[in-house]
């Protein structure tokens, strides 16, 4: 398992995260690859249209989060702010 800093780090890089969330959601459903997760994720984070779906996707979510959560405080957070309202 890894730890919560290193996830925030790898998260940080498309390249990197677009193959975990693949695996983990690939082993989630049970599903199997035809050839190796490794080939999928090489393949997953060297195609350039997917990943930039993919940051979009994620930063959208993000955005959407910050809106609607309660919790969420841009005085609290101000380089939260700062990134995802530019």
């Amino acid at each position: 398992m890894m730890s919560r800093d290193r996830q925030q780090e790898e998260f940080a890089d498309v390249r990197l995260a677009l193959p975990e969330t693949l695996r983990r959601s690939a082993q989630l459903v049970g599903a199997r690859a035809l050839t190796s997760a490794d080939f999928l994720s090489r393949d997953a984070a060297s195609d350039e249209q997917l990943c930039e779906a993919f940051r979009l996707e994620v930063s959208a979510i993000i955005r959407q989060r910050l809106a609607d959560d309660p919790d969420y405080s841009a005085e609290r957070f101000p380089n939260t702010e700062k990134y995802f309202k530019e």
